[in-house]
């Protein structure tokens, strides 16, 4: 994600998830859980303007989708941005 392209917006307007219904491998859950609580540690003190689109995205993590990682990714190029 070093050298990926930048956004300007933590999370894009309009866009709707639905939870996983199909067994995800315990590989992706983890990747994922892992993504969220990076961005949990770095939202601790520091950075306020994620606190929702981290808590939103923490209600997926579950059992995440494609779309759920890609949305994480999109926050990740944001704080590479700022």
């Amino acid at each position: 994600m070093e050298n990926s392209n930048t956004v300007s917006i933590p999370f894009t307007k309009g866009i709707t998830f639905t939870k996983g219904i199909t067994e995800q491998s315990k590989e992706q859950v983890t990747t994922f859980q892992s993504m969220i609580g990076s961005l949990t540690y770095l939202l601790t003190g520091t950075r306020p303007d994620l606190a929702y689109t981290i808590s939103f995205l923490t209600q997926f993590s579950s059992c995440p989708t494609e779309e759920d990682i890609k949305a994480a990714k999109h926050v990740f190029r944001y704080v590479n941005r700022t």
